[in-house]
């Protein structure tokens, strides 16, 4: 059962951090949110706290920008004698820590300094971070679907080269100097982007899915090289749309990037071979035709990465796992008691195994957090919590039928259910371990209304009969 802190979050006041954010506060927030861009904020040492020892008022913003810029220079030289005494005070303090033994902390200096921005497309999304060009320093990629491209910001490596002037006047919006915009063209509009290296040759690669239903592998070409020309796809039938319905993890055990697609009707697995190689993708049967925000991480503190996603069902929403096992299976569903989620994001908040659950509540506002705890098996217990088997299109499931029984001679009864429509039999068996395994499908007949499992030859092994 999960257990739930509630957590409310204060209101923290918007206070500059420098000459630099007033001479743009005012002037280019509307250009911002109308042309679409990246803010930066670098980290500035103990001058986040210098700035929020001064107490701005809301009139601020309506004083002339020479003028601020006067009173910015009066208060700089201000804040340099005050930086002299807090570094002074410091330093004593952490003399007299030392000689007690006593850890000092410096997270009250932390804070930014002025905001970079880079120019983006309305159309932009999902934002990635990592190294796309095998030059050591962090990197940051986007879909572009207007320009039909991703968009690669590859960090300069030498800053006095790319450091340019801002421009002549206030409003005139140009790109910062820290990375170098370069362009990868793709031929479809991109639903969805996560990065990993998936052909273990320790270099960042790119998978997206292209609509309607392709999967895409971009593989980092070699150090110096700037042709994402290799690539790997497959088809996925039947995906829809939807926030975060692409996810990178080890699913299986093997310490290599997997990939797993939300589908329609079923989830598609990707796994990576051991040649580094994708694999053709296993299919897992959905439970509901509106996933969203899938996400992989280790939920009960196994060490093995689990996945998890968003169900709504009606007006309701809930969260779903697939709990990895010690085979290195996925299991069947779990779904978890979280009201009304409004966003879910999996972190490891306490520096213990398994990652907590974080959910902002609609009703309320506040942030949760949630530990997925488990309780130890016996013969007497009763099962606390509904495990889910996906059976297919909710469409076809009037004339479904179930059976259940012990069909590959284990001494375990298994469960077998029809499905009339796509003519075949669905075959969960025990594996003895944990329950039911994953689903087997097996040719069946069309319309077939009816199953039942007997042994109807007096062999001591059952059949299975359809009608």
């Amino acid at each position: 059962m999960p257990r739930t802190w509630p957590l409310s979050l204060p209101r923290f006041p918007v206070l500059p951090a420098g000459q630099d954010f007033y001479a743009r506060r005012n002037t280019t927030a509307e250009s911002c949110r109308a042309s679409g861009a990246i803010v930066r904020f670098p980290h500035r040492g103990c001058r986040g706290l210098l700035a929020t020892a001064a107490n701005h008022t809301k009139n601020t913003r309506r004083i002339p920008f020479l003028f601020v810029k006067a009173v910015d220079v009066i208060r700089s030289l201000v804040y340099a004698a005050l930086a002299s005494v807090l570094i002074l005070s410091a330093s004593r303090f952490e003399a007299t820590a030392a000689d007690e033994g006593e850890q000092n902390h410096y997270a009250q200096f932390y804070g930014f300094s002025g905001v970079e921005l880079y120019k983006l497309d309305k159309r932009s999304f999902s934002l990635a971070s990592g190294d796309f060009n095998a030059d050591g320093l962090t990197d940051l990629m986007t879909v572009d679907n207007r320009a039909s491209c991703l968009r690669l910001f590859a960090q300069v490596a030498d800053p006095d080269s790319r450091r340019k002037e801002s421009g002549q006047y206030v409003n005139d919006l140009r790109s910062d100097w820290r990375f170098d915009v370069q362009q990868i063209s793709v031929d479809k509009q991109i639903a969805g982007m996560v990065t990993a290296d998936f052909n273990q040759d320790d270099r960042t690669d790119v998978a997206y899915i292209g609509t309607p239903d392709r999967l895409v592998v971009r593989y980092q070409p070699e150090k110096g090289k700037s042709d994402w020309s290799e690539r790997w796809s497959v088809r996925l039938p039947e995906l829809a749309p939807a926030a975060w319905m692409i996810a990178t993890g080890d699913l299986n055990g093997d310490l290599k990037a997997d990939i797993a697609v939300l589908g329609k009707n079923v989830t598609y697995i990707i796994y990576q071979g051991m040649d580094g190689e994708m694999q053709t993708p296993v299919p897992l049967i959905n439970t509901s035709q509106q996933l969203s925000l899938l996400q992989i991480a280790d939920l009960n503190g196994d060490k093995r990465m689990d996945l998890s996603y968003q169900a709504t069902e009606g007006q309701e929403r809930g969260l779903c796992a697939r709990l990895q096992t010690e085979d290195g299976r996925l299991g069947p569903e779990v779904r978890f008691d979280l009201q009304q989620p409004r966003s879910v994001t999996l972190y490891d908040v306490d520096q213990q195994p398994g990652s907590e659950i974080l959910t902002v509540n609609s009703r309320t506002g506040r942030v949760l957090i949630s530990q997925l705890t488990t309780t130890e098996k016996s013969e007497s217990s009763v099962p606390s919590r509904m495990l889910q088997f996906g059976v297919g299109d909710a469409s076809g499931a009037k004339g479904r039928a179930v059976a259940v029984g012990d069909i590959d001679g284990d001494k375990l009864n298994d469960v077998l259910v029809t499905d009339p429509q796509n003519a075949q039999v669905l075959v969960y068996r025990q594996n003895g371990v944990d329950g039911l395994d994953t689903v087997e499908a097996y040719p069946g007949l069309l319309g077939a209304s009816n199953i039942c499992v007997a042994d109807t030859d007096g062999d001591g092994t059952s059949e299975v009969v359809v009608m």
